[in-house]
């Protein structure tokens, strides 16, 4: 699904809005390679994607938060009936560009933050301006701005992986099918990985080795992407088990994961590298899947009656 972009004016551009989550499915040669030896440990069950399994995925852990940072933020409208349509429109423009213009962080923006730098001296116009805001998000842009771990926002794209080849940078290209690899193998373990069991299976299927400072040809210092730029980007999920005999650390699915990668395109990419014609071999997995459209397109749907209604 493409995002139909429509003028407006004082609008800022979307072309901040672009990295990692603009992917597009696998195609250059260096990802039929890394493919290639994926199906090639096909018959060794350490390296193979794991199948079948049936154990739930586990939640992931959110990040800790301060909710104190924003208490002087009421939710009420009142002030925001004052407003008159101009500054009103005016203050949402100015979310907007704030929000793409932090973008490329992927980190989390605080909601006292964008009420800082975009709504200067009308913080409790909050809730009126960021439901305006997501409205352009998702009608010009073709993103949707999530709200996480209460009063924490960001960007996800609508389409994560569309139809056709985008012109994008050979490195954004690689750190896209390795995180669709990565996922790949949570997803269909159906639970938080160890580090050192990843790091086994991208072994397994040479993208790493046990050298130190390795940077691989195609996809770089792979090592420094898993551990620090997924998880920044919140893709993934780190957590430390520093107590534990010995400890140890866990990899799950982020908060940009969960809202912006269609598990059916996890499990497609599966299939097509284990070479299984059928999906629905993947009882649990498909479950999942299924579950994640059906609540999109209830997302869909509601939107859909309240822009007809407005």
């Amino acid at each position: 699904m493409s995002a139909r972009v429509k003028k407006t004016q004082s609008m800022p551009s979307s072309s901040q809005a672009s990295c990692v989550r603009n992917a597009s499915q696998p195609s250059s040669s260096q990802a039929k390679g890394s493919s290639k030896h994926l199906s090639q440990e096909k018959g060794k069950s350490q390296s193979k994607l794991p199948q079948k399994n049936s154990t739930d995925v586990s939640s992931h852990t959110s990040q800790s938060r301060n909710d104190d940072d924003d208490e002087y933020l009421p939710s009420g409208s009142s002030q925001a009936s004052k407003l008159s349509p101009a500054e009103l429109e005016k203050m949402t423009n100015d979310t907007v560009a704030y929000i793409l213009s932090q973008d490329y962080r992927k980190s989390m923006l605080r909601r006292q933050d964008i009420a800082s730098h975009a709504m200067k001296n009308h913080g409790r116009c909050f809730n009126t301006v960021i439901a305006k805001a997501k409205e352009v998000f998702s009608e010009v842009y073709g993103l949707k701005l999530v709200e996480v771990e209460r009063k924490h926002y960001f960007l996800v794209n609508k389409t994560l992986f569309p139809e056709g080849t985008l012109n994008l940078p050979e490195h954004i290209r690689a750190q896209q099918v390795l995180l669709l690899i990565i996922l790949s193998y949570i997803f269909m373990l159906g639970k938080p990985v160890r580090e050192s069991h990843l790091f086994e299976f991208l072994e397994s299927i040479k993208i790493v080795t046990k050298k130190v400072n390795e940077v691989h040809p195609y996809f770089g210092d792979v090592r420094k992407l898993v551990t620090k730029d997924f998880v920044q980007m919140h893709y993934l999920t780190y957590q430390r088990f520093q107590d534990s005999n010995p400890p140890f650390a866990e990899f799950s699915f982020g908060e940009r994961a969960i809202q912006e990668v269609p598990k059916r395109k996890l499990l497609e990419f599966v299939c097509k590298v284990n070479g299984d014609d059928k999906a629905d071999l993947y009882f649990t997995q498909l479950a999942e899947v299924k579950e994640q459209e059906e609540t999109l397109h209830s997302e869909l749907a509601d939107s859909a009656v309240r822009n007809n209604s407005a």
